[in-house]
């Protein structure tokens, strides 16, 4: 009965080093804040045989900083810029008269 409990007891502390491992490995919300700026301009959208919303530039560059909650509502022209080593992902739309105005602003942290 005590050599079970035993087994028991070490199995469990085996089990919460290994996930506290795992978790220290993920990376933290804190850390999505990008060092270079991003500057994105979306020329191409395509749907995958999975649902995922995939956006090229106009040299076919697939963007793949951020996957956005609703894609859908993301279109052609929308612009994605996030300063250097900010939290903040904004995607902007320019209106018919070319102005330039927030879309979407998706904090990172």
């Amino acid at each position: 009965m005590k050599k079970g409990i035993i087994i028991v007891i070490v199995v469990v502390a085996v089990a919460i080093l290994q996930f506290s491992h795992f978790m220290k490995s993920q990376p933290s919300k804190v850390e999505v804040a990008q060092t270079e700026a991003i500057d994105f301009v979306i020329d191409k959208i395509e749907v995958s045989s999975d649902g995922t919303y995939l956006f090229y530039d106009a040299t076919g560059k697939l963007f793949t900083n951020y996957t956005f909650d609703a894609p859908k509502e993301i279109i052609k022209g929308d612009h994605i810029m996030q300063d250097a080593n900010s939290s903040e992902l904004f995607v902007y739309r320019f209106d018919s008269k070319g102005n330039k105005q927030v879309y979407l602003k998706v904090n990172r942290k």
